[in-house]
């Protein structure tokens, strides 16, 4: 399911962050090299952690799970130029995820071409779906660790919860086509991201790519709602997730009360205590 969802996102990135510099391709414009050989392995600590929004030790963790993915993929390298080692790679590929950067100042930064830029971000993402595959990082709960989260949202006053959903906005460049579309209720352009997380903060779905023009509420445009309404995935022991007044009511999503000026005390409790369950999500963004 989530590989799926991934994809688009994949398809999406790169539609849209898209390549804002094509008239300076007869432009010859001077690399730096040595940055990811030299400069990002003398990164300890927060600086690491500043420029790539993970500590290297996570980095390391990731750079491991790929190398197997990569060793058991049964893939054979062609003959021509060699790749470049697959730690440059994963550094050019989280740089330009993390940071809004053109495609031609991340790869002057990494001194390479913008051709070889794309290649490495194509190539990449397409690893690290694999790898999720093997390892099922970000992955819907199976049934015991359904039992696990159930239990745990339990404790905060919410029984039968096996997610907390939510979205917000990420910016972006404006695109080149259709831009308008992607400009948000707060003026500047962006995409829509969604996601669903556990009570230990891992995101258990994601689905992005949608126009920041649309409601938070792209539920219902997404792989997961499909997947639901076709009874394709299984929320265990009659469970649901919990989302706020932005998304519908379903047997399997639970909101609050709409506060109209009249809602009981058993109705403003409830909201309280569904609001202490979603900061699982809220602290994620």
């Amino acid at each position: 399911m989530l590989s799926k969802d991934l994809s688009l996102f994949l398809s999406y990135a790169y539609s849209m962050f898209f390549d804002d510099d094509d008239d300076d391709e007869n432009i010859t414009i001077t690399k730096i090299y040595g940055f990811a050989e030299s400069v990002v392995h003398r990164m300890v600590g927060d600086e690491f952690k500043s420029h790539f929004r993970l500590t290297s030790t996570k980095f390391e963790g990731l750079l491991t799970k790929l190398h197997a993915t990569k060793d058991t993929s049964g893939h054979v390298e062609k003959g021509g130029t060699p790749k470049m080692p697959l730690e440059k790679e994963m550094l050019i590929t989280i740089w330009y995820l993390v940071n809004i950067e053109s495609f031609r100042s991340v790869a002057n930064r990494f001194g390479i071409s913008k051709s070889t830029c794309w290649d490495v971000l194509y190539r990449t993402c397409k690893l690290v779906l694999a790898m999720n595959n093997k390892y099922k990082v970000l992955w819907w709960p199976n049934r015991q660790r359904s039992v696990q989260i159930i239990e745990a949202f339990k404790r905060k006053g919410m029984p039968g919860v096996i997610g907390a959903i939510d979205g917000c906005h990420m910016r972006l460049v404006a695109p080149v086509k259709h831009h308008v579309s992607y400009i948000n209720r707060k003026g500047y352009h962006s995409v829509l991201l969604q996601a669903v997380c556990d009570n230990r903060l891992p995101f258990t779905y994601v689905y992005a790519g949608q126009p920041g023009s649309l409601h938070y509420a792209v539920f219902c445009k997404s792989d997961l709602f499909r997947r639901i309404e076709t009874r394709d995935i299984t929320f265990w022991d009659n469970s649901h997730i919990i989302g706020d007044l932005a998304y519908a009511l379903h047997d399997y999503l639970l909101v609050g009360f709409k506060n109209t000026g009249y809602l009981t005390l058993q109705q403003k409790n409830f909201n309280v205590i569904l609001n202490k369950s979603r900061v699982t999500i809220l602290l994620l963004y």
